[in-house]
């Protein structure tokens, strides 16, 4: 049952004193024996336990990763979508912000009343289950309601991993561009100047900084700590407001968006299709003409991927 929390009382289910039981759908398995995790999955924050979630066509939705100990297990489905791309520069979500959309600003919108498939996947081997989510019966919802808040809520949520993808980029330029200044400039002769076949490469690099500093300064502000509410301080940015409109279209309980978030999220989406041709062009000719002078000068090169667009996964 997808339950709408709020009461005068604030985000609970009830006035009980005793913990409430997960919001969500339970998933529990059984392993024989604890599953070690590989370094390379903890640092893509997985674990040998894959549990998927797929709609009545089949599509995959949710993934999520459960506990590997031996034994029973169990993780909960917050019967949500999955959210949008993580700025991989900050900390991960707590376990209670994973299962609460009050407390994780990045939360998916709610799936859609329905029959949904659950695939728990452990080396190799899968077993699925079905889930019936129903709607919290105090509340009834418009199902045109309810199909216009999922429809703005996903195609925000994929502009939001876009933008998102964009920062994890500009964060790993700037990493790399600091590491090899770090370099070349600890590479002297023996009178402690700078190696001259570098200094091309050094110049180009500190431009370059220059270019992605001011590229990001209006989408996002590093000044603002994880968790504070540093953000009273400062004017929002453009990252802040496409997530602010993210939450405001799905955080009233099955109701249509309205004309102002409406309005408000076609504005978003151009700049972000602004800010996205932005990144590209300088990955097209900024980064590549760096990586030349580098190559050409005996230098390392950046790594920088792909052009970047928004990657509709809407039901």
């Amino acid at each position: 049952m997808n339950w709408h929390n709020w009461n005068k009382h604030g985000f609970t289910t009830g006035g009980f004193v005793t913990p409430n039981p997960p919001s969500g759908a339970v998933i529990t398995y059984s392993l024989p024996s604890e599953i070690k995790i590989t370094p390379e999955q903890r640092k893509k924050s997985q674990t040998p336990v894959k549990i998927t979630i797929a709609d009545s066509s089949g599509q995959v939705i949710r993934t999520m990763y459960g506990p590997s100990k031996g034994g029973i297990n169990r993780a909960t489905w917050n019967l949500r979508y999955d959210p949008p791309k993580r700025l991989n520069f900050l900390s991960p979500a707590s376990e209670r912000d994973e299962e609460d959309f009050f407390f994780d600003p990045s939360a998916g919108p709610n799936v859609f009343p329905g029959s949904y498939k659950v695939s728990v996947t452990v080396n190799g081997k899968t077993e699925t289950q079905s889930v019936q989510v129903e709607a919290d019966p105090r509340f009834p919802a418009d199902q045109d309601a309810l199909h216009a808040q999922l429809k703005l809520g996903l195609e925000l949520r994929d502009e939001v991993s876009a933008l998102n993808e964009t920062l994890n980029r500009l964060s790993s330029l700037h990493k790399q561009i600091t590491s090899l200044q770090e370099m070349l400039n600890s590479d002297e002769s023996p009178d402690g100047q700078v190696n001259v076949s570098y200094k091309p490469v050094l110049d180009q690099a500190k431009a370059l900084d220059k270019k992605l500093t001011a590229l990001e300064a209006p989408i996002y502000n590093h000044e603002i700590q994880q968790g504070t509410q540093d953000s009273i301080h400062y004017l929002q940015r453009f990252h802040d407001r496409l997530q602010g409109t993210l939450r405001g279209v799905m955080g009233a309980y099955g109701e249509a968006p309205n004309e102002l978030l409406v309005e408000e999220a076609t504005t978003l989406k151009q700049e972000l299709e602004k800010h996205l041709q932005a990144f590209n062009t300088l990955l097209n000719t900024d980064v590549a003409n760096f990586n030349k002078v580098a190559a050409e000068h005996g230098s390392s090169t950046l790594f920088a991927g792909g052009p970047i667009q928004i990657k509709s996964k809407a039901a």
